[in-house]
């Protein structure tokens, strides 16, 4: 999971640029910006990885939650209930 921050507000997304299929390791943060380091597509960090300048293409979002001590936590399902399905 790629975590970011900018000013207060934490994001996260799946390390994988749609546009190439390479790992965002490395990836800089210009601003709001997020740019892959093998193709140069540049995602909007703010506007939900949205391209910035293909209008198909995003990053993956992984949901967060802040706690009531004001720790970020991935939201995500544990891997047992996931298997069973809903209900």
């Amino acid at each position: 999971v790629l975590f970011l921050r900018i000013a207060e507000t934490f994001y996260a997304y799946r390390p994988a640029c749609p546009a190439c299929g390479g790992s965002l390791e490395g990836a800089v943060l210009a601003g709001e910006t997020l740019g892959c380091p093998g193709c140069d597509e540049a995602y909007d960090a703010r506007r939900a990885g949205r391209s910035v300048g293909s209008a198909e293409l995003h990053l993956d979002p992984v949901p967060l939650l802040v706690d009531e001590a004001d720790l970020v936590k991935v939201a995500v399902r544990p891997a047992a209930a996931a298997m069973a399905g809903p209900g």
